[in-house]
């Protein structure tokens, strides 16, 4: 897979917060708008999981290029956290979250599945006011000239968490983790450790082994001390000039028995994924690695476990997730590579990551029956349903990208597809977008 661009070919490389030029005061007001949710919104879903209650809104990129009449923000706050969402009728669509770090949308020039999940985000987001503009946003339409018979109001809850996310979430591609990966051909040059291999020790993790006998990794040590957004820095990080510079406090804390056992896990993690690398993996050159399902099946194989492979659906995800709590990786290719191969040498083709958790954000729907259009009427409760937000392990040791995305915009002209038939696209399967594979991994004892 290629280093810098890994998700799919990157029809929408979304990298600039773009602006309304020809219309700045509309913009101004949108924005305005925007920022008023984007508060309301994340103080709900960071309700009793934030350490403060005091968070301020730093910065908000409006994108609206791809569809003008659903904008698509991208809020960041002070503590770190992002949200990224769209407003229908003065409420947000939650698209995407996180509790940590920071996101824009000038991340996807670095990253182009970054570009991917914002322009299927917006998609989403068109789709599903084209859904509601079918069946209105308070029930089924009626003549204008007559008062509504039903509508509902919506009180959303705050977010719970049944399925913390498990996995050691910093791995990467390039150094420390690829320092035992060397160009065949050309001497002293090292290649990208591979999505698939990242994606494998990420699963590794959790399990607490690695499948490899002769590398005994301390997972307890990685996970309890390691996988904090700090301490990943201060262990992935080269002790240079700049590093000094940067995190003087990490490097005074740090005893030469602690650098020790540091510099020797991470050489432990770089011969592992130097192993998964040069067995699973067909095609690896120096800006990027290839390999099929299959044979990264054949490796977990290999090393005690079996898998399961499915095309993506949502509800068998979240329902996986909610009965095994396991992590599970996703694969995801375009229309050019529908086995998973790359058609040539310098396509970006696709890209395996793992889904180590989810959140769920329960809302409650009230209910009420209009009899007259000046009488009095009661709410009552109808139900509650849930959104659901799976975490994403992108595998790219960057603290900021890691978050919450609706399970929907992997895949959102399949799923949407179950709201109404006229949303379906033509473009749904093996088409200019791109399809989604779960891989089920356990042990098989």
């Amino acid at each position: 897979m290629l280093k810098k661009h890994l998700l799919f070919i990157g029809l929408f490389l979304l990298g600039i917060a773009c602006s309304h030029k020809e219309e700045p005061q509309l913009r101004e007001t949108m924005v305005t708008t925007a920022e008023i949710i984007a508060i309301e919104t994340f103080q709900t879903l960071t309700n009793g999981l934030r350490s403060s209650d005091n968070t301020t809104l730093e910065s908000i990129d409006s994108l609206s290029n791809v569809d003008p009449t659903t904008p698509l923000y991208l809020a960041n706050f002070s503590e770190g956290g992002y949200l990224l969402f769209g407003k229908n009728n003065q409420t947000a669509n939650v698209i995407g979250f996180s509790e940590g770090g920071a996101l824009h949308f000038g991340d996807s020039i670095e990253a182009s599945f970054l570009g991917e999940i914002f322009a299927q985000s917006q998609m989403h987001l068109s789709n599903w006011n084209a859904h509601l503009d079918l069946i209105g946003d308070d029930g089924p339409k009626y003549d204008p000239n007559r008062y509504p018979k039903e509508f509902y109001r919506r009180e959303v809850q705050p977010v719970i968490t049944p399925y913390e996310p498990s996995c050691y979430r910093y791995f990467r591609q390039d150094e420390p983790f690829n320092r035992y990966l060397l160009h065949r051909g050309k001497k002293g040059v090292h290649i990208p450790a591979g999505c698939g291999p990242i994606a494998i020790a990420t699963i590794f993790s959790h399990y607490k082994k690695q499948g490899i006998a002769k590398q005994q990794i301390d997972w307890d040590l990685l996970l309890t001390k390691y996988n904090t957004p700090n301490e990943s820095v201060y262990l992935l990080h080269k002790e240079d000039e700049k590093y000094r510079k940067d995190y003087p406090d990490e490097l005074s804390k740090e005893t030469p028995e602690e650098r020790s056992k540091r510099h020797d896990l991470i050489d432990k993690l770089a011969k592992m994924i130097a192993d998964i690398s040069n067995n699973a993996y067909l095609i690896r050159d120096t800006e990027y690695t290839l390999t099929t399902k299959r044979l990264l099946k054949a490796y977990l194989k290999n090393t005690g476990f079996k898998t399961e492979e499915e095309d993506y659906n949502h509800r068998e995800l979240i329902g996986y997730l909610q009965k095994e709590k396991r992590p599970v990786i996703l694969f995801g290719w375009s229309k050019d590579s529908k086995t998973g191969k790359a058609s040539n040498k310098k396509e970006k083709a696709a890209h395996y990551w793992v889904v180590d958790g989810y959140k769920a954000r329960p809302t409650n729907e009230y209910k009420k029956i209009c009899k007259s259009p000046t009488e009095i009427v009661d709410w009552f409760f109808n139900r509650t349903y849930y959104d659901y937000f799976v975490h994403c392990v992108w595998g790219w040791g960057k603290k900021r990208w890691e978050g919450y995305f609706n399970y929907e915009v992997f895949n959102p002209c399949k799923n949407l597809s179950e709201y109404d038939t006229s949303l379906r696209s033509s473009k749904k399967q093996d088409g200019d977008f791109y399809n989604v594979d779960i891989i089920k991994v356990e042990p098989k004892h």
